[in-house]
Formats: structure tokens, C-alpha cells, sequence
């Protein structure tokens, strides 16, 4: 069994993927990072019968593998977030396998409004674009302090980072931002 600690690490931050249960008649071990449980990319192969340790390129500076088998990477970034798999060979010559998956949290970013003011014979309209550099978030929208709540005339974009009113009347008068989050931050526009 592995257990990621912390099984959400911050950008920057170590984490150590604790192995419990280790086969006592073990030899040698490997770490790989994976895609669907297929090993992509060797991190370390360890053997206790030639007391050798083979590192792979990407974490050779930033990894320490322990007796126990356990793997600690040290400044993670986004790209280490994924699953990885530990093969343990055994002096019968079976292999054992077991799976984890880390996530790394990346916090967003203070998200701007831009404001288009247009007419269209001779309706006025507005469109609001709530712009991040963050991918993968949820977006919504706050007037005057409030949740937005949507009438018949105003019109989301299918990511929602874009707010129309059309036709633009008095009652929109007051202050729009955006709000953007992801599992770890929320963020709203000054």
C-alpha cells in the first residue's frame, strides 16, 4: 500500500509517497510514473541484492528512494501530479505492483473584467470578458456583491468567462466581477 503525503502538495513543496507492507523477500524495486497503470517514465530502480540505485534523468537532482521503498520527490510542480507505480520484484521471481495518484494544487490567479459598451440598431448592449491565465477553472459572476442572477436578456458564454446584456437598461447599473476558482482558490476581480 503507498500513501501520498501530503496527497495534495502546493507547488514547491516535497512530497513523500510512504510505502506500508513492503514484501519481506523483496530484491529490487522501481518507481514509475504512469498513464492508466502502463509505467511511461522511469523515476528509480532500486536493488537490494546489488545495493544499487539507477536513477532516471527527470528526477535524479530532486528524488531520494528509502529502504522501506518508499519515494520522496522534492519541489514538486503540476507536471508531477498524476499516478505512479511502484513494481516490487520478489526472490520467487513474481512482481508485485500497487498504484497511487497525487494531485498538485495550483492556486489561481486574480482575475481582471473588461468592459465592451456597443449598439446595434440602436440597441445598447454590454459584454463583460472576465479574463484569467488559469485553465481549467469554474467561473462566476458578482453584482453588486451578490451572485449574479441571470435574466432573460442577459447571456453567458458556453465558459462563462463572457456576461451580454441585451438590451442594457437601468437596473444593470452597478458594480460586475468575476469570480474564478478551482479546487484549491477562488479569486475575484477587483
Amino acid at each position: 500500500m503507498i500513501q501520498p503525503e501530503p496527497r495534495y502538495a502546493a507547488e514547491g513543496e516535497d512530497v513523500l509517497f510512504q510505502v506500508h507492507n513492503l514484501p519481506e523477500d523483496m530484491q529490487a524495486l522501481s518507481w514509475h510514473k504512469s498513464k492508466y497503470r502502463t509505467e511511461v517514465l522511469k523515476i528509480v530502480e532500486y536493488s537490494t541484492v546489488m545495493n544499487s540505485i539507477s536513477w532516471g534523468t527527470a528526477h535524479r537532482r530532486r528524488g531520494m528512494v528509502y529502504n522501506n521503498g518508499s519515494l520522496m520527490l522534492k519541489d514538486v510542480t503540476e507536471k508531477d501530479a498524476g499516478m505512479y507505480t511502484l513494481s516490487v520484484f520478489k526472490k520467487d521471481g513474481k512482481i508485485e505492483k500497487a498504484y497511487v495518484e497525487f494531485y498538485v494544487k495550483k492556486y489561481v490567479s486574480q482575475p481582471s473584467v473588461e468592459i465592451s459598451d456597443t449598439t446595434v440598431a440602436g440597441r445598447r448592449s454590454v459584454i463583460f470578458s472576465c479574463i484569467s491565465p488559469d485553465t481549467d477553472v469554474s467561473i462566476r459572476w458578482i453584482f453588486n456583491n451578490k451572485i449574479l442572477k441571470l435574466t432573460e436578456r442577459m447571456t453567458l458564454s458556453p465558459t462563462k468567462c463572457g456576461l451580454r446584456i441585451d438590451p442594457v437598461g437601468g437596473e444593470d447599473a452597478g458594480e460586475y466581477k468575476c469570480e474564478v476558482s478551482n479546487r484549491f482558490s477562488v479569486k475575484t476581480s477587483l
